[in-house]
């Protein structure tokens, strides 16, 4: 049987001025106990699984580890990998298997990522669980869409929903305050881009207070010269005090990128982002 590695980058964040120590751990799960997730598929025959915060090595090579521990400083935001080795099955069979990583740090577990995969793959367009009860109010405003690397992101110098193939970008979401109240301690985070291919800076933007009707363009450094063209979507997370964490996605294409896009225009006038980080 063919072997496949599959491969997840987590962003792990320090929203904290002080400096951080987290302890990161994956274990394999049952499926069956993930929220929302429905399956009617056999057991997916693994052969290794781990966590690597080495980002670029080759994953054939690079051996993960059950337990990693990784040191954040003050704002700062750091990626590590997942990579899971499979042995596929034969055609047309169903099988999946789902990991769950735990973060820790003093002592107590503060969050944690769960991992699916599937063959064939599950759809994406599928939640993989219940969506929240108090969602962030923090929305995309405008379609995404990216500058030349260190550019304004308020002038758009591409068409939107468009990441070039061709050269480095900074990959721009807008987002507003849909709500009628501040939102306070707001984070946002570019989680993945689909299977595109598209490699990411891992970065998490802590814009702080956020007014109603408040604006924010938040960027990321992108690359996908050696992405796959096509259609994908992109997902980012958003989060403030006294609300629940939502995604929020916008849809890009992978190719060259030739007409220009004119600026973004503004239904009223953007109240400031406060307190803003960037890490």
């Amino acid at each position: 049987m063919p072997t496949s590695y599959r491969v997840v980058e987590i962003i792990v964040p320090n929203h904290t001025p002080n400096k951080v120590k987290a302890e990161l751990a994956i274990t394999r799960i049952d499926p069956g106990q993930v929220p929302g997730l429905h399956l009617d598929a056999g057991r997916m025959d693994v052969g290794a699984f781990g966590l690597t915060p080495n980002l670029c090595g080759d994953v054939a090579t690079t051996r993960p580890r059950a337990k990693i521990s990784v040191t954040l400083d003050s704002y700062q935001d750091t990626a590590v990998r997942v990579i899971v080795t499979v042995r596929e099955p034969p055609k047309g069979k169903q099988v999946a298997a789902a990991f769950q990583v735990s973060d820790t740090r003093n002592g107590a577990v503060v969050g944690g990522v769960t991992v699916v995969c599937t063959t064939p793959p599950y759809p994406n367009d599928l939640p993989s669980a219940a969506g929240p009860k108090n969602p962030c109010p923090l929305v995309l405003a405008r379609d995404i869409f990216c500058v030349d690397p260190g550019a304004d992101p308020r002038s758009a110098s591409g068409p939107s929903g468009v990441i070039s193939n061709t050269h480095p970008q900074d990959l721009v979401a807008l987002v507003a305050n849909d709500g009628k109240t501040d939102l306070t301690s707001t984070t946002l985070c570019l989680e993945h881009t689909d299977s595109s291919g598209v490699t990411v800076a891992p970065q998490v933007w802590h814009l702080g207070t956020v007014e109603p009707g408040g604006q924010f363009w938040a960027t990321w450094a992108v690359d996908a010269r050696q992405a796959i063209p096509g259609q994908y979507s992109a997902t980012f997370v958003a989060q403030s005090d006294g609300f629940d964490p939502v995604r929020l996605r916008g849809q890009f294409r992978i190719g060259r990128a030739e007409k220009r896009a004119a600026a973004p225009r503004q239904a009223k006038k953007a109240a400031p982002a406060k307190k803003t980080h960037r890490s």
